[in-house]
């Protein structure tokens, strides 16, 4: 069965992919890894949701919360922030 046609008529592009935010750049393999591993142990039963709950307040203290921000409230600042095209 021939697909590509079909999964390229509908495809839907994502325009945030190309957006680099200046936390995001600096922080963000930092911060991804943090979260990542955190729910990693969570899932696996390996920390409690107090210990959750810890690593998330962590995260968001290391910069998750700026993220957050940013990508929300579309708070990009230029040069820095500028998108990449």
């Amino acid at each position: 069965m021939h697909t590509q046609g079909y999964a390229s008529a509908y495809a839907v592009g994502n325009p945030a992919l190309t957006l680099t935010l200046a936390i995001s750049t600096e922080r963000g393999k930092e911060l991804d890894e943090q979260i990542w591993d955190a729910q990693t142990r969570y899932i696996m039963g390996k920390m409690d949701d107090a210990g959750w709950q810890a690593e998330v307040h962590n995260w968001r203290k290391s910069g998750g919360d700026t993220l957050t921000q940013r990508i929300r409230g579309g708070t990009l600042s230029w040069p820095n922030d500028a998108p990449q095209m």
